[in-house]
């Protein structure tokens, strides 16, 4: 570990940041909760940062490369992401310093959570952990858009908020990788710091360091077993057999454990590969069960061992922050490729309807046909009729006519981006833009699953599938 000077309550980085107490200790220095004096005493977190240079002018660099390394970080807008605020360079009489500056939140870590739980015999129930997937995706989704893979998610790097009970994503691995780049730089010291935990993290990463979407989505499906189950997840996992053992500890819908399984195989090309392949299919059990089995899970007393992760592969210990109350948050389209919740009962009522209004239109003409043939010896009636007969039947609209859906869509989209050599992120970005200033109703916020932003939604897709169209020609 590199050494680091302690800071005490009441000393001042910056002439703005009032140290309170000091949170913990990890790979690259001590951890802080401070206020911050020019914001009306606002909580935030410090990370320090020791880079072990011999100069200021060193000190320099390392801020430099640090900021260029972690860059995309600071572009990070969502609610449901802590802030990073500055990367603060500070000269302690001689000795000097880089601190992450985030914010800070109230709240506790799922694992938290669920070791309370625990000690009442209970653990999540699928209804909820269902929600919190639907919560928690498409956070991933706007950071994976982004170019930027977590690495490090867990039940304790996911906070619940108090204040609107939403999931916040915490303690990036990116940024510790950053960290350790920057002190091998400087001083060719090996800083054993593994990105991941042991068993929320594919043999893939901890094992080669290779990361994806997909590697992301593995840790997803771990820390939902964990939460179902009750058990750590690298007690439940069989590495002999690259397998997992969950069942006898949890009893859910076979629709929830497909998913479930497929998170998690061995393979990374076996996974799904994007959340919207998640989001496609996870609607279809929250809408049966979110509901009904939200209600915390009783347990067997055998099974109510507390969880701890103080054998964390990860060595930054991590910060329960979240972004700031008054924070300008950019506007996304993460949840863009989640469907209706409701969507799957859709297509049922929509051919019944459909069926209904054809049925009685041809009932009605051919009626009208028989009696014009008694009375039109000719045929020359009969002829018109049958004529109009076929213009009616050909306008009717065929339910069962393929219509591309929102994650379809969304995928046709991705792919012309891809095959265009156009960045995604820069590119939808601008479709933000425009879509945000046709609406400054909306003030900027995110579109949600709901009913009542399906028009929306839509409306997004559209303008998007325009502007590409646009930029193609």
């Amino acid at each position: 570990m590199i050494e680091s000077s302690l800071l005490t309550p009441g000393n001042i980085l910056g002439n703005r940041y009032e140290i309170v107490r000091e949170l913990g200790r990890g790979g690259f220095g001590r951890t802080y909760l401070a206020i911050d004096r020019n914001k009306f005493g606002e909580k935030c977190v410090l990370k320090e940062f020791v880079p072990q240079v011999s100069g200021k002018d060193d000190l320099i660099k390392a801020k430099e490369l640090f900021e260029r390394e972690a860059g995309v970080l600071y572009k990070l807008q969502h609610p449901q992401i802590p802030a990073f605020r500055e990367l603060l360079r500070v000269d302690r009489g001689g000795s000097e310093s880089l601190f992450l500056i985030q914010d800070y939140i109230e709240g506790e870590t799922y694992l938290k959570r669920l070791n309370h739980r625990l000690s009442q015999n209970r653990v999540f129930s699928e209804g909820e952990v269902i929600e919190l997937l639907h919560k928690l995706l498409p956070v991933l989704d706007y950071i994976h858009r982004l170019g930027v893979i977590h690495r490090d998610i867990s039940p304790d790097n996911i906070i619940y908020r108090d204040r609107d009970r939403l999931p916040i994503l915490i303690d990036f691995g990116c940024v510790k990788e950053v960290a350790a780049t920057v002190v091998y730089q400087f001083s060719h010291a090996k800083v054993e710091t593994r990105i991941g935990k042991q068993g929320y993290a594919p043999e893939e990463q901890m094992m080669r360091g290779k990361v994806s979407p997909s590697s992301d989505l593995y840790a997803v499906g771990a820390t939902a077993l964990t939460l179902l189950t009750g058990k750590d997840a690298n007690t439940i996992y069989n590495p002999a057999e690259a397998s997992w053992e969950w069942r006898k500890y949890a009893t859910i819908s076979p629709e929830l454990g497909a998913i479930i399984d497929r998170l998690l195989k061995y393979n990374p090309q076996h996974r799904y590969q994007s959340v919207a392949e998640v989001l496609a299919v996870l609607p279809v059990v929250a809408n049966h069960h979110a509901q009904s089995n939200s209600v915390p899970t009783v347990i067997s007393t055998n099974n109510s061992t507390p969880i701890n992760h103080n054998n964390k592969i990860s060595q930054l210990k991590t910060i329960e922050i979240s972004p700031r109350s008054n924070t300008s948050v950019a506007p996304t389209t993460t949840q863009l490729p989640t469907r209706d919740p409701n969507e799957w009962k859709k297509p049922a009522r929509q051919v019944t309807k459909v069926m209904s209004v054809a049925f009685l239109t041809i009932l009605a003409v051919s009626g009208v046909v028989k009696w014009v043939q008694a009375n039109d010896p000719i045929g020359a009636i009969t002829k018109q009729i049958n004529n109009a007969t076929t213009s009616v039947v050909n306008s009717i609209p065929n339910p069962f006519k393929s219509q591309p859906s929102v994650q379809e869509r969304q995928q046709d989209l991705n792919q012309k981006l891809k095959q265009l050599n156009i960045p995604a992120a820069k590119f939808y970005r601008q479709v933000d833009r425009e879509f945000y200033a046709k609406h400054p109703e909306l003030n900027g916020r995110s579109l949600t699953i709901k009913p009542e932003d399906e028009k929306l939604r839509q409306e997004w897709q559209d303008l998007a599938v325009e502007m590409l169209a646009k930029r193609s020609r």
